[in-house]
């Protein structure tokens, strides 16, 4: 079923972002910076990576439950054909999630940053 506002096909693949976010209930900003890495190549581009990194720096308002766990990681980054920097950060973004551990929110964050600029600069 296509979701409402994904009529352009800007997510892909079996998992959509809204089944790994639930699956691994992730806050609001982890959740949406998720759902702009996975779509920057089909639809927003620079624009999305600048809103993942906005998100993801909220993120830190919010810390994750301790000992969340994650779930999906692989089929999720496969389904929506993330490469091999798009899908480090994916893990990175999950380590947080996991561990609460600023250093991983960091690292994803500068990792965004640098796939923008590789992508579209």
């Amino acid at each position: 079923m296509t979701s409402p506002g994904n009529e352009d096909g800007h997510y892909r693949g079996t998992m959509q972002p809204i089944d790994f976010i639930e699956a691994n209930q992730l806050s609001f900003s982890c959740g949406s910076a998720i759902k702009y890495l996975a779509r920057h190549r089909r639809k927003g581009k620079a624009l999305d990576l600048d809103k993942a990194v906005w998100f993801l720096s909220r993120c830190v308002i919010c810390p994750p439950p301790l000992g969340a766990g994650y779930d999906l990681l692989e089929e999720f980054c496969q389904s929506q054909d993330m490469d091999d920097d798009e899908s480090v950060i994916m893990e990175q973004i999950m380590c947080w999630w996991a561990t609460g551990s600023s250093s991983w929110l960091e690292d994803a964050i500068d990792g965004i940053r640098e796939l923008r600029e590789k992508c579209y600069e």
